[in-house]
C-alpha cells in the first residue's frame, strides 16, 4: 500500500503542539484528541451539514465466514462498522439485505428444521442472522466498511493527508473548548 501523504501520531503530534504554541502541559490529552478527531472523522457518514457523504475507499475491506448447519447466524469481524453486503461463495449469490420487521415476522427464523439456502440476511449487534437457516456449511464473504484502530505511537492513519487535514481541522474546532478550559485552569 502506497503511504504517501499518510501520517503517524508523532507527525500529527508535532502540528498539533505548534496549533498550541508548545505547550506541554496538555501533552497528557492531545493522543485522546488526535483519536477522537481520527474516530469521529472515520466513522461518521456526514458532518458540519454537508450535503454530500464522506467516503474513504481504505475503509472498505471483506472477510469470509462460513455457516454452520442448523445455525442462523455468523458473526460480524470485530472491526466492521457498517456491513454493505453479504455474498454466498458457495452458490455464487448475493444475499438481500431485509428489514427487521420482515426477519421478525418469520416464524421459522430459529427453526433447524426448515432449513434450506440462506437468500437473506439483517445484522443484529454482533452477528449477521440468516433466513433460511442454513441447511449446510457455505462460505459466506462480507463486505464492509471498517473501524480504523487507535492510533498510538508510529502507527500510520489508513486514510490520505486529505482526510487528515480535514480531521486537524476538526480537532481544532472542537476541541477548542478542551483547550480554553485548560488555559483557564493554569
Amino acid at each position: 500500500m502506497n503511504n504517501y501523504g499518510r501520517k503517524n501520531v508523532y507527525g500529527i503530534l508535532r502540528g498539533f503542539n505548534l496549533h498550541l504554541g508548545q505547550r506541554d502541559d496538555l501533552s497528557a490529552y492531545v493522543d485522546d484528541w488526535i483519536n477522537a478527531a481520527y474516530l469521529t472523522l472515520t466513522t461518521q457518514s456526514r458532518f458540519w451539514g454537508l450535503k454530500r457523504d464522506f467516503y474513504f475507499p481504505e475503509l472498505e475491506t471483506s472477510s469470509s465466514a462460513n455457516t454452520v448447519d442448523g445455525t442462523n447466524y455468523v458473526a460480524i469481524p470485530t472491526d466492521a462498522l457498517v456491513i454493505r453486503s453479504v455474498f454466498d461463495t458457495t452458490s455464487t449469490t448475493k444475499l438481500r439485505n431485509m428489514a427487521q420487521s420482515k426477519f421478525l415476522e418469520y416464524t421459522d427464523r430459529a427453526d433447524t428444521t426448515a432449513e434450506s439456502n440462506p437468500t437473506e440476511w439483517i445484522r443484529q449487534g454482533a452477528y449477521i442472522y440468516l433466513h433460511p437457516t442454513p441447511d449446510a456449511v457455505y462460505a459466506l464473504t462480507i463486505h464492509y466498511r471498517k473501524r480504523p484502530a487507535l492510533l498510538t505511537g508510529s502507527a500510520v492513519t489508513v486514510i490520505g493527508a486529505n482526510g487528515m487535514s480535514l480531521s486537524c481541522f476538526w480537532l481544532r474546532r472542537n476541541r477548542g473548548s478542551d483547550y480554553k478550559r485548560m488555559t483557564d485552569t493554569r
